[in-house]
């Protein structure tokens, strides 16, 4: 559809595809174009893709919905996966693969830092866990087993920052972004001293942290001409991924949770205070200047469906993931007694462990591929399900969950969330919460509208929890199946 109107741009530049959302008005959704690009796994724990083809498939998406209009829009706002790690030289040039999220290299660089006597305090200062996620850990890595490329290294960025260098020449990043990478005071709102010390580094390598709402201009000429839009064109940086969802689904007040399943998974709730779990299980991200984002993200979501749909059924297109997920859904609760622990890429929340790797227990004769994707998908649940246990112990009763994430296409998988969670999940007509939420900081800088306050409506559907007692028990059963192999994972 093409409109004589104003128009804004959200976009998100996910972990395997760049996302942008045309809107005519807040919170309103026109069409949607994306692009995807690989993620390469050279080498054991290695996660990887070149940022060029990344920012590329951004620059293509968003020319895609300026050619379907006879204008250019008012404004393109940005939405962001967190914890990714480029090395740029003095030209912005990269002097490596971007390291992803799940890039596991720095498992041993981490749980140096977090074993330390200034571990926990560097957690409760910046509200990251210590982990092999985090750009902290990368960069430790970097120092002892890439020597050449952290002496180079003239900023350390992640894929946003890389796009909004390209866009204006500029080296900042949003309080979010910032606060994902395990290097930010998150009640100073700046760099952490403690975490700089920790790696002996300047502030000056790290792009210069500003609130979400910021706004900047497009400026390198052919870089707009690539996107089909003049020079001048508002830039709002936005946030990252899990915090824009939260805006895009209207969760922000208490005792609501979100909850996304794509890629990865995530479960989160907003604070008005910077509550950090004493146990260490959960982030603790700067929002904005005067909220926070508090939940757990867990490593194994939506790629470990499409693992067991490529190994098991090899030769399948992705469109036949509906008909693997139909003969899954098909066999009862608790898959017949098979558990699964879905730990293909490690785990992050609530365990923090690098080193786990995933399991099937109670393997029978009677058990068809069914049965094991069926697990798996139950043990995707029991993983977000020990996250949302630790945000009800941090910050009190859930009362409901906005769901999104591209799971929410199937309604069988909503419902088994819904019922092992035991708590009523909504789901919103528009899947894209992330590019949504971007969109309404894009609307906001316009002035037409309160992104941090509006009312995204009422839910497409409502699932209410169907209590049935086998979820409960194999969900005992699955922290008790953790807790006792843990010990063997580093040995396999």
């Amino acid at each position: 559809m093409e409109s004589n109107g104003k128009y804004v741009l959200g976009v998100d530049i996910g972990t395997g595809s760049a996302k942008t959302i045309l809107s005519f008005a807040p919170g309103q959704v026109e069409s949607v174009y994306s692009e995807h690009y690989p993620t390469n796994h050279p080498g054991p724990g290695y996660s990887e893709q070149d940022p060029d083809q990344v920012i590329e498939a951004v620059f293509n998406c968003i020319r895609k919905a300026v050619t379907s209009q006879s204008k250019t829009p008012e404004a393109i706002s940005l939405s962001a996966a967190m914890h990714s790690l480029i090395a740029v030289d003095k030209t912005g040039k990269p002097l490596m693969p971007m390291m992803l999220w799940s890039d596991n290299r720095s498992a041993a660089a981490a749980a140096a830092i977090k074993n330390s006597p200034i571990g926990q305090e560097l957690y409760q200062q910046t509200g990251t866990p210590i982990h092999a996620m985090s750009p902290l850990s990368k960069i430790k890595w970097l120092q002892s087993e890439q020597a050449q490329v952290f002496q180079k290294a003239y900023r350390f960025i992640g894929i946003k920052e890389y796009f909004l260098w390209h866009c204006m020449g500029e080296y900042v990043v949003d309080y979010n972004i910032a606060s994902a990478m395990g290097l930010f005071d998150i009640r100073k709102h700046e760099w952490s001293s403690l975490a700089l010390e920790t790696l002996g580094i300047s502030k000056d390598v790290l792009p210069h942290p500003v609130p979400p709402g910021s706004v900047f201009k497009i400026m390198k000429p052919a870089i707009a001409a690539k996107m089909g839009i003049p020079i001048g064109t508002k830039l709002i940086i936005g946030g990252s991924d899990g915090c824009m969802a939260q805006v895009g689904s209207g969760a922000i007040r208490e005792q609501v949770a979100t909850l996304t399943i794509g890629t990865s998974g995530a479960a989160r709730m907003i604070s008005h205070l910077p509550l950090v779990s004493g146990n260490g299980s959960l982030f603790t991200y700067a929002l904005n200047e005067n909220l926070y984002l508090v939940g757990g993200a867990i490593n194994n979501g939506g790629n470990a469906a499409q693992w067991f749909q490529k190994t098991f059924y090899p030769g399948t297109a992705v469109t036949d993931l509906d008909k693997q997920l139909s003969s899954a859904f098909a066999i009862p609760a608790g898959a017949e007694g098979l558990l699964c622990l879905p730990y293909l890429s490690g785990e992050r929340a609530p365990i923090w462990d690098s080193q786990a790797k995933g399991v099937f227990l109670g393997m029978q004769h009677h058990h068809t591929l069914a049965h094991f994707n069926r697990a798996m998908i139950e043990g995707i649940c029991y993983s977000l399900r020990s996250v949302i246990s630790e945000l009800q112990e941090t910050l009190g009763n859930i009362t409901s969950i906005h769901v999104s994430g591209g799971f929410t296409a199937s309604k069988d998988w909503v419902q088994l969330l819904c019922d092992v969670l035991e708590l009523p999940c909504e789901l919103y007509s528009h899947a894209d919460a992330s590019a949504l939420g971007a969109s309404l900081l894009g609307w906001e800088a316009l002035g037409a509208t309160d992104a941090w306050t509006f009312d995204i409506g009422k839910p497409s559907a409502v699932f209410k929890a169907q209590k049935n007692g086998i979820y409960q028990k194999h969900y005992d059963l699955f922290k008790a199946a953790y807790e006792r192999l843990a010990g063997l994972f580093p040995e396999i």
